[in-house]
């Protein structure tokens, strides 16, 4: 786990390296504020998905 602040340092990096580069960047987390930050979201429950 991070700290908030350093939590949001790294999303700001890797969305600036998503925009630079036009590549996916994958991210697995339980922080809705983090997932929020994404394009796309999938939810997942006892290994199945459940929410695209």
């Amino acid at each position: 786990n991070l700290d908030t602040e350093t939590g949001d340092a790294l999303m700001r990096l890797l969305l600036d390296i998503r925009a630079r580069l036009g590549t996916t960047i994958l991210v697995a987390t339980h922080n809705d504020a983090v997932a929020g930050r994404a394009d796309r979201v999938l939810r997942l429950r006892d290994g199945l998905l459940i929410e695209q």
